[in-house]
């Protein structure tokens, strides 16, 4: 027996309007996905035609594993020209001092002066030819911000000091170098001592507690970044 609910459920069911509204509903759907595809298909042409602009394919002989973030990444890439941002699959190549991106299986490079800043995963890196990378990562943004380049080194392996690497193998490694901004004055060089880094926070005190209190030590590259998001934020 079907209690006067059920009847009336049934009913509604089978009612015209209902009918009506199901048979289009789907209708309705596929229209929209269909104009969210050709969104899609518009993006992807303008964004292969503006990076390929501001890129030029490279041929990679040696593989090596200097890299920043050293997995193809989805990142963005705000071109100097208009601001505009446009999605990537991307990484910054340590060696070259470059960022690459990776179009249709094609590795290309982007020109350093056509770029106005790119993100890589969590890595944020402005262009400046003056630094020993062509590229700052941004390592804490506010009213002092904290940069740092990345500087070749290499050793030799199977060598020692009387060889001077003549018998070893050249292997390829950086180092980052520290760089501090504030607005309307240059990028300079940041020496990681606490008396100087302390005298480019204008002798903070809550700066000089919080570093003593965390017993940081600023020539490790995440104790310095910590103390800056410090200045700059109060965390």
């Amino acid at each position: 027996m079907i209690s006067p609910l059920g009847e009336r459920q049934s009913s509604v069911l089978r009612s015209p309007k209902f009918l009506w509204l199901f048979c289009f509903l789907p209708v309705f759907s596929f229209a929209q996905l269909e104009s969210k595809i050709a969104q899609l298909k518009a993006i992807d042409e303008q964004t292969a035609k503006e990076v390929r602009s501001v890129s030029y394919p490279v041929n990679q002989t040696k593989p090596h594993t200097l890299y920043l973030h050293p997995e193809w990444t989805l990142g963005w890439v705000t071109l100097k020209k208009d601001s505009t941002t446009y999605p990537v699959m991307t990484r910054f190549n340590i060696l070259s001092s470059a960022i690459e991106i990776k179009w249709q299986e094609q590795v290309r490079m982007l020109r350093t002066n056509a770029i106005e800043m790119a993100m890589i995963g969590t890595h944020i890196l402005l262009p400046d030819k003056s630094s020993p990378s062509n590229y700052y990562e941004l390592l804490s943004y506010g009213k002092l911000n904290l940069l740092c380049a990345f500087e070749l080194t290499y050793t030799y392996e199977g060598s020692n000091v009387l060889t001077s690497g003549i018998n070893g193998e050249k292997k390829n490694s950086f180092r980052s170098v520290f760089f501090y901004y504030k607005k309307g004055q240059n990028v300079t060089p940041l020496k990681t001592g606490k008396k100087k880094v302390l005298e480019v926070m204008g002798n903070n005190a809550e700066a000089k507690l919080f570093l003593d209190a965390e017993n940081l030590k600023l020539s490790r590259k995440e104790d310095l970044v910590k103390l800056f998001e410090f200045y700059n934020h109060g965390k």
